[in-house]
């Protein structure tokens, strides 16, 4: 074998070394870019957890009630690499900033097939858990419309 067929097998190897990494890390970028670009100025991050989802609350339909509790859409976005069925999900939470509890009013969800999930029932008002993402929305709610 000469110098050029020598030359010629690296660089081949080069770019297929390049070619499976570009495969192998675009997805990842698509579905991060993708997940970012759906979202309008609307949304606010607040959050994000080990797992890497991010926490996003809807600035634009925040209804603020009677006796300090507001209303507010939340939307969680879920790498595929987490292994999670639901990838996106939206949440109507109300709070109560004076007794620092919350409930869940309704929620859809979108697996990685795109199909919806959920038959969802509201629930009750509960406690917010302490270093919780939805203390994070809490503080993040309650102060920012001065219902605190």
């Amino acid at each position: 074998m000469n110098k050029s067929n020598i030359k010629l097998l690296t660089t081949g190897v080069r770019l297929q070394i390049i070619v499976i990494q570009l495969i192998l890390f675009l997805p990842f970028v698509a579905e991060q870019a993708a997940s970012a670009e759906n979202l309008d100025n609307r949304w606010k991050y607040f959050a994000s957890n080990v797992a890497g989802c991010k926490f996003y609350y809807d600035s634009e339909s925040v209804i603020c009630l009677p006796n300090n509790v507001v209303k507010v859409w939340e939307k969680s976005l879920c790498p595929e690499t987490t292994g999670y069925v639901v990838l996106e999900m939206t949440t109507l939470k109300e709070i109560d900033c004076n007794k620092r509890t919350y409930r869940q009013l309704q929620m859809e969800g979108t697996k990685k097939d795109g199909s919806g999930v959920f038959d969802f029932q509201p629930s009750g008002y509960g406690e917010i858990r302490p270093e919780s993402l939805t203390e994070t929305l809490y503080h993040t709610i309650c102060k920012k419309n001065n219902h605190k």
